[in-house]
């Protein structure tokens, strides 16, 4: 392999399938550490037979690489391409061999939606290095190479045949090794997320193709939703109802949840019903929020779809209610796209210089309208990897911390340190939210809920951060806290009993009952509400 990397240098022509060839050999052999220590792990070498698996496969991956090369050698910029994967996969190399990370498209998305601030904190001088010699020396490489294209019909007949004579020859030579083949891919699904770069080109293809837009001109889910019965009351007071949207926090490391570190000393004082078997209908900010907010359940939801219709928020303001969105995040990922924002004014306690901390969002409760309203906070919340970012250093209480992001470099209690101290800066957030609602209970019938979008790894089993595909995700990036509170005269007013929910709360739930869920608990008539999915239902009396 050292030769031929020594003989790029003073190669200056090649034809298309001849480079297509050898790039595809060296993307497999030096881009996939992670690939190949998998396997290892789960293959093992005990015999000839094992070894002769691991040839195959190389086999299988170098030719499967090399016809979707030559897919992009039928385009008339084949050298850009070129250079393109192999910078991508330079990339996405890194960050499967650094985070444990898995690429499909769910993760493209992730970080086709990552804003400037998500990004650098990513960038360290191990990255740099990396990158300096995976992706900007090859690109130099092939930049300087005469590609040569046979625009022929035997050029043509070669640039189909030869892929599908690659391919073919490939999985003949897999047959002796098709047991162990079929077992692999069988039982361990998530071992085609780190063929590198066969994963991201697969997973941008299909991320794009699956890419939401907003449409001019979206449909309605129902025209006829209005307020129920219970808003026909003789009660002056307006509703105030916030819905916090956490971010990255995972129900293992709330104290509420049984984690052994007191992670939750705010809450654990307010009389709120804690749900503890919750689970996200994503494991990246880009699926779940717009799946949450979507009338599709997990299995049914896609965000080209979602994004075509209306969504919760739409139909509650349909319904008569003021609807705003205050984010402290990179965005809403399209759900808020119809719904008025309200903006953070940076303030010396609750802001530095680079960002807002989350009690910042507060302000949108400093002087509420006199209107039945909602609003929905978009939380910072324990993003990564830089989570001592999100917390102000006062606020820090769980040392020794991992105060960089680059999570390589910290031991797995600075790790967890950094963490758990943006689980306990959002117990004192969400607390705060509701010592505000109480002292406002007296003009308006206030409520919170508060889950998170999708949990985080911290290292378990060498994975980090999230965006997992779902399928395979630990439970550390599907479950997720989840709580409501109520005023006295919140309850009463849309008949709750209180009681009645903290005795259900250890049912399973899932973002799927978010839906119907605010529209049974705020008593909104509609023809798209779906009683089994209303957690709030059973302990509604007026129901």
């Amino acid at each position: 392999m050292r030769r031929i990397l020594l003989s790029l240098t003073t190669i200056r022509s090649l034809s298309s399938n001849r480079a297509n060839a050898l790039i595809a050999v060296l993307l497999t052999a030096l881009y996939n550490h992670s690939l190949w220590a998998s396997l290892h792990q789960i293959v093992g070498i005990h015999n000839a037979s094992s070894i002769y698996f691991y040839i195959a496969f190389f086999i299988l991956a170098a030719a499967v690489c090399y016809s979707l090369l030559t897919l992009a050698s039928l385009l008339p910029w084949h050298k850009a391409s070129l250079i393109l994967i192999v910078v991508s996969a330079a990339m996405g190399s890194w960050f499967i061999d650094q985070y444990g990370v898995y690429i499909d498209s769910e993760m493209i998305t992730n970080v086709l939606q990552t804003d400037r601030k998500e990004a650098l904190d990513l960038f360290n001088l191990g990255y740099l290095l990396h990158f300096l010699l995976y992706g900007l020396i090859p690109a130099g490489l092939i930049y300087r190479l005469t590609i040569v294209q046979d625009h022929s019909i035997k050029g043509a007949i070669k640039k189909v045949c030869f892929p599908v004579i690659s391919l073919l020859a490939a999985l003949a030579l897999c047959l002796p090794s098709y047991q162990t083949l079929a077992s692999v891919m069988r039982t361990h699904k998530e071992i085609r997320y780190l063929v590198t770069p066969s994963n991201i080109i697969y997973g941008i293809g299909k991320a794009l193709s699956e890419s939401e837009q907003i449409a001019p001109e979206i449909s309605h889910l129902d025209d006829t939703v209005h307020q129920g019965v219970t808003w026909q009351k003789r009660d002056d007071k307006p509703l105030l109802f916030v819905l916090i949207v956490g971010e990255t926090a995972r129900a293992a490391n709330f104290s509420l949840s049984g984690y052994e570190r007191n992670t939750n000393p705010n809450l654990a004082t307010k009389d709120i019903i804690y749900y503890s078997d919750f689970t996200a209908c994503g494991t990246s900010t880009a699926i779940s929020l717009p799946c949450m907010f979507s009338v599709e359940a997990h299995d049914d939801f896609s965000r080209k779809s979602s994004a075509a219709q209306e969504n919760l928020l739409d139909l509650i303001a349909h319904a008569g209610l003021d609807v705003s969105w205050i984010d402290n995040n990179s965005g809403c990922k399209g759900v808020c796209v119809r719904t008025p924002a309200i903006e953070i004014t940076p303030d010396a306690e609750n802001c530095d210089s680079e960002h807002c901390f989350d009690l910042a969002m507060l302000q949108a409760l400093d002087n509420p309208a006199p209107s039945d309203q909602m609003i929905v906070m978009h939380q910072q919340g324990s993003h990564g990897p830089a989570y001592f970012k999100q917390v102000p250093d006062k606020q820090a209480r769980f040392s020794p911390s991992c105060d960089t992001s680059q999570l390589q470099d910290c031991t797995h209690e600075q790790i967890v340190n950094a963490y758990d101290n943006t689980i306990l800066y959002t117990d004192l957030f969400v607390s705060k939210t509701i010592d505000r609602l109480e002292e406002l209970s007296d003009r308006y019938n206030t409520a919170v809920i508060y889950l998170s979008d999708h949990g985080e790894s911290l290292g378990e089993n060498g994975i980090y951060l999230h965006a997992a595909p779902f399928f395979m995700a630990p439970d550390e990036q599907t479950k997720i806290p989840m709580l409501a509170w109520m005023s006295d005269n919140f309850a009463e007013h849309f008949d709750i009993d209180r009681d009645c929910l903290k005795q259900r709360a250890d049912q399973p739930l899932s973002h799927d009952n978010l839906f119907s869920s605010v529209l049974g608990m705020l008593d909104i008539e509609s023809t798209v509400y779906n009683p089994e999915l209303d957690m709030f239902r059973d302990c509604q009396s007026h129901i």
